[in-house]
Formats: C-alpha cells, structure tokens, sequence
C-alpha cells in the first residue's frame, strides 16, 4: 500500500507539473483520475486508523469529488 501510494503521488506531481508547463490541457484529468486514486488509499488508511475526527470521510468526499470532476472534464471534451 506504501509503494502504490508513493507511486500515485508521484505521478500526480509529475503530471500537475507538465500540466503547468505545456500549453495543452490534456492531462489535467488524468491527474485529476490519479489524484482522486490517491485520496481514495488516504482516505481508507484514515478510516482504517479508527479515528473519530472524521477526516477519512472529507477526504472520500474529495476524492469522489475529484473523480466526477475528472469524468466530466474527460466526457465534455
């Protein structure tokens, strides 16, 4: 779970700054799709830790949010 998280993060990171960087605006819901994955694996390890804060729950709700956002994005183009 570490590596795969550690793998999302940097590919989120990678994309979001080639994003930046190169006029098109193709992979912004890539990153979008991958950022949501990696608040999906935040959110679960959250959860997992039995913490009464409710923090895992924000992040599920951001990462589904992140995902419509994504789909949206990549269907409207």
């Amino acid at each position: 779970m570490k590596t795969l998280k550690f793998t999302l993060a940097i590919l989120v990171i990678t994309l979001s700054a080639y994003n930046l960087a190169a006029p098109a605006s193709f992979y912004a819901p890539l990153s979008l799709l991958l950022l949501s994955g990696l608040l999906v694996i935040l959110g679960t390890e959250e959860l997992q830790k039995d913490r009464k804060s409710g923090l895992g729950y924000t992040i599920q709700v951001a990462a589904v949010f992140c995902l419509a956002t994504a789909i949206y994005t990549l269907l409207g183009n």
